[in-house]
């Protein structure tokens, strides 16, 4: 890492960690977190500071609840079994599994948000540009720039046992395993590149001076924290890692193919959906190093020994899932960049719009000041607006917005005409002081001095209970059952272990049959024209065109169209300790901030 320079060791920002702060205070003071940690033999005197932001982090995500989510079978398992463990974790990735083909939210433009009363409802806003997929790589650098980090200090001189030789496999593959080409930051930062977003080194003061969300630091703060102390905080890595790799297969596989489809460039998310896999990859890896763990601490402590660091590793696996708001805010970026807003009122009839587009965009002005302010008083002695000094007007931002606006250097009716964009020119006193993010950021608020009339979605109507479809598409694979063992002889399907499995062998399990059919792109659900199942092999000259009626037909086309609900005992999930939870196919996942209500805003969502 880069050292700190000598001139900023000298002006260094010392920000000090407090059990007493807010959790607005930390996550304002969490760009200088993460600066000290990433640096942090430059800054030895935060370093027990830094173990209690971790315990603080910990702390919270203990008070966290996953009910409701695809994540509730670890919220039943409360206390350590092996097969239940399996159980859970099948049961999640099985449930993340069933997104896994779907089209992007971003290209839907359709995703799942709280409403005033916190119900999450389904929008509507049209597909999300380019420039939406931009903010979104842009925003994700510090966590994607340092991806790994929390297993960096995994593996200590001496010998090591089976546990630590998974995390250190896994840190080896995130850091390139000594490849430039490879390592996992690089491949982030090539796709930046390509998207013309050149940041500063991630080690230096001017990456955190970025116009980073609020809360895009939460995440690789709180990792960079733990993993300072690996020894101390085993367990919870333990867990982190889990949460981690586990579900990136499903969970990036439509994000990866929306990228592609933009023709950006997908290897940094295509490389986490195969080294991720759960059936020799990083998931598999991470599973089996619980396990592991467990197993010695009961060979050391016995039973109840087991069950106190199974809480530690479910805290850290519920923490990372859900610590932070980055969610949040990036839904409300996408909307300022489209200029368009939701509805998040309960009562259809009245309209509560949101984000305030007006605000927003003066907000995110006042934050572009703050940040050029301790450059721009030096600059700016001597000059004035109006009759009050410039320099001096920087320390009152709300005011200078408004002098800027009332002396004319700016033009709500046309923006790119401004005084103030004219100064920022190859021949006015302000060329490149501004980046191209920040004029966007400056005519953003000059365009939303007068428009106030943004287009504001409702939710969209409840999805459809599911109907009698999935026992009708059970009942015809059971009538031909006998059949089509037969006929699908030598005929091999992958199943989600990533194992082939002859395909004859799954007519027994209507369910699992046609799970496997989603999960090998041979159905897309909710989108029938894009299902091969129904376009090639049973219409179109396909080879069983002739095996079922007109009317069998549309079942199946229907049945795909309303979701591809799962059948027969496929249709509830068993989770652990005997509760149940009706699985229902989303028609919009995608991304860590576009989520249905089994995969809510919570945490950093959907990993990398």
């Amino acid at each position: 890492m880069a050292a700190v320079n000598r001139d900023e060791k000298q002006n260094r920002k010392h920000v000090e960690y407090s059990d007493k702060l807010s959790a607005e205070d930390i996550r304002s003071n969490e760009p200088e977190y993460f600066h000290q940690l990433i640096n942090i033999e430059d800054y030895q005197e935060f370093i027990p500071e830094s173990k209690r932001l971790a315990e603080r982090y910990l702390a919270d995500g203990a008070t966290k609840s996953l009910e409701g989510t695809v994540y509730a079978p670890l919220e039943y398992l409360s206390s350590y079994d092996e097969p239940d463990f399996d159980a859970a974790m099948r049961t999640i990735y099985d449930n993340l599994l069933e997104s896994m083909y779907e089209t992007d939210s971003f290209d839907t433009g359709t995703f799942w948000f709280p409403d005033e009363t916190n119900t999450y409802r389904r929008y509507n806003v049209g597909k999300l540009s380019d420039a939406c997929v931009r903010e979104r790589l842009f925003q994700l650098a510090p966590f994607n720039l340092a991806d790994g980090a929390w297993l960096q200090n995994i593996a200590s001189i001496g010998p090591v046992n089976r546990v630590q030789s998974n995390l250190f496999s896994i840190w080896s593959d995130e850091s390139g395993n000594g490849v430039t080409s490879q390592n996992h930051p690089n491949v982030y930062d090539a796709l930046l590149k390509s998207q013309n977003i050149y940041l500063p080194p991630v080690t230096s003061r001017e990456f955190i001076e970025q116009d980073f969300l609020p809360g895009a630091f939460t995440s690789p703060t709180f990792e960079l924290a733990i993993g300072t102390f690996p020894q101390a905080f085993f367990p919870e890595l333990l867990g982190m890692t889990l949460y981690l790799e586990w579900e990136a297969t499903p969970t990036l596989t439509s994000w990866a193919r929306m990228l592609a489809g933009r023709r950006m460039n997908p290897l940094f998310y295509s490389l986490h959906v195969a080294i991720d896999n759960i059936s020799e990859g990083h998931g598999a890896l991470a599973k089996e190093s619980v396990k592991l763990y467990l197993e010695g601490i009961r060979e050391e402590g016995g039973d109840q020994a087991v069950q106190d660091h199974w809480r530690r590793i479910r805290n850290g696996y519920i923490t990372w899932l859900t610590i932070g708001d980055i969610g949040v805010r990036l839904v409300e970026r996408y909307l300022a960049i489209e200029q368009k807003q939701i509805n998040l009122s309960a009562v259809p009839e009245k309209k509560q719009c949101w984000p305030d587009l007006r605000s927003y965009c003066r907000q995110q002005m006042i934050r572009l000041v703050e940040r050029k302010a301790v450059y721009a008083r030096q600059i700016h002695r001597g000059k004035s607006i109006g009759a009050k000094p410039l320099a001096e007007l920087f320390d009152d931002p709300e005011t200078l917005l408004d002098s800027l606006v009332r002396y004319k250097y700016v033009n709500s009716e046309r923006p790119r005409a401004s005084k103030l964009l004219k100064l920022m020119e190859f021949d006015g006193p302000m060329y490149k002081v501004f980046t191209e993010r920040d004029k966007r950021i400056i005519l953003d608020w000059i365009d939303a001095l007068k428009n106030t009339d943004y287009p504001c979605a409702d939710p969209m109507p409840e999805l459809p209970s599911p109907t009698e479809l999935p026992d009708r598409m059970a009942k015809m694979i059971e009538d031909r059952s006998v059949e089509a063992m037969g006929a699908h002889d030598n005929i091999m399907i992958t199943d989600t272990r990533g194992a082939s499995v002859p395909l004859n062998s799954l007519f027994g399990s209507s369910p699992k049959l046609l799970q496997l059919l989603v999960a090998n792109g041979w159905i897309v659900p909710g989108d029938p024209d894009r299902s091969i199942f129904l376009t090639r092999v049973i219409r179109n000259g396909g080879p069983m065109e002739h095996v079922f009626d007109d009317a069998e037909k549309d079942v199946i086309r229907e049945w795909i169209a309303e979701g591809s609900h799962s059948v027969g005992e496929g249709s509830t999930k068993i989770l652990s300790g005997g509760r149940a939870q009706r699985n229902r196919v989303s028609d919009s996942r995608g991304g860590e901030s576009l989520k249905s209500p089994q995969r809510p805003l919570i945490g950093m969502g959907a990993v990398h």
